[in-house]
C-alpha cells in the first residue's frame, strides 16, 4: 500500500494520460466557428450529434478531476464531494448517450440531447437564463447503461452497479445541499471549524481512494468514447490504459 502522497502521484500522471486520450479524441469531432449571437460572439458547433454531446461532457470532467486533485491536496473535501457528484453525473451521461439499448431508453437519449442542444433564448436583466428543460431522464435510467458500458470490460452488473450508482449519488448529494452530517466534517477535533479547507487531516486518506474511485469512472466514459470515434487503434488503446489502470489497484487504496 502506498502513501496518499505516492497515491495521488500516480492518479495525477493517469489524468495527465486521460488528457492525452481527450487530445486524440479531438481530430475526430468538429471544431467550433466563432459566430455573432445577441449582440455578442460565441462559440457554435454545424453538427450537434452524440458524439460532441459526449466531448464536452468529457471536457468537463477531465477539467473537474483536476479541480478535485487541488482540492484534497488543499484538505477542500466539502468542494471535493461537490465535485464527485457533478463528474459522476456527466459519466453516466456519456454512457447513457452512448450505451442506450432499449427503444424507451434510445427515445430517452434523444430527448436528453434536445435539452443538452437548447438555445439560450431569454435575456434577464442580471444575466441569461436557458429555457426549462421539457424532458427529464431518471438516475436509474443513467446508472443501468453505465452498468452496460463497464459490462464491456467485464467488470460487476448492471443491477450490482445500478445500486451502487444510487449508493453514491445520495452520498455526494449530500455535499451538493450542505447536508448536516458532511457539513460537521467541518470540525476539528477541538470543535473548530475550517473555512480554508478541513483541519481535520485524517480525512485524506478516503478523498484520495475517492479520487481513485473518480479517475477510474472518467477512464471508462474516455474510453467508451473513444470507442465510438474510433475502434482502432484509438479505442483499443484507451481500453488498455484502462486496463492498466485497474491492474495498479491494490497498490493505490490508502485506506484498508
Amino acid at each position: 500500500m502506498k502513501t496518499c502522497e505516492e497515491s495521488l502521484e500516480i492518479l495525477d500522471s493517469y489524468v495527465r494520460e486521460t488528457e492525452g486520450l481527450f487530445k486524440r479524441i479531438t481530430s475526430y469531432v468538429e471544431k467550433p466557428k466563432l459566430v455573432t449571437f445577441d449582440g455578442g460572439v460565441k462559440f457554435d458547433h454545424e453538427s450537434k450529434n452524440s458524439v460532441l454531446a459526449c466531448y464536452l461532457k468529457l471536457a468537463r470532467v477531465i477539467s473537474g478531476l483536476n479541480a478535485m486533485k487541488l482540492f484534497i491536496k488543499n484538505s477542500y473535501f466539502q468542494e471535493a464531494g461537490v465535485l464527485c457528484r457533478t463528474i459522476i453525473d456527466f459519466c453516466d451521461e456519456i454512457s447513457f448517450v452512448l450505451d442506450a439499448s432499449t427503444e424507451s431508453d434510445i427515445t430517452a437519449a434523444r430527448c436528453f440531447l434536445k435539452d443538452f442542444y437548447q438555445e439560450v433564448s431569454t435575456e434577464q436583466s442580471k444575466g441569461r437564463e436557458l429555457n426549462k428543460r421539457e424532458h427529464g431522464v431518471g438516475r436509474k435510467k443513467m446508472y443501468a447503461a453505465a452498468g452496460r458500458t463497464f459490462q464491456k470490460y467485464g467488470v460487476g452488473d448492471t443491477h450490482t452497479l445500478q445500486q451502487t450508482g444510487l449508493f453514491r449519488n445520495d452520498l455526494f448529494s449530500n455535499f451538493v445541499h450542505g447536508a448536516y452530517p458532511v457539513v460537521t466534517e467541518m470540525y476539528s477535533l477541538t470543535g473548530e471549524i475550517g473555512l480554508r479547507g478541513s483541519m481535520e487531516k485524517s480525512l485524506l486518506p478516503q478523498w484520495v481512494d475517492q479520487f481513485n474511485l473518480i479517475t477510474h469512472k472518467v477512464l471508462i466514459a474516455a474510453t467508451r468514447l473513444a470507442l465510438e470515434v474510433n475502434q482502432f487503434p484509438l479505442g483499443e488503446a484507451a481500453k488498455l490504459l484502462t486496463r492498466e489502470f485497474e491492474a495498479q489497484q491494490d497498490d493505490l487504496w490508502c485506506v484498508s
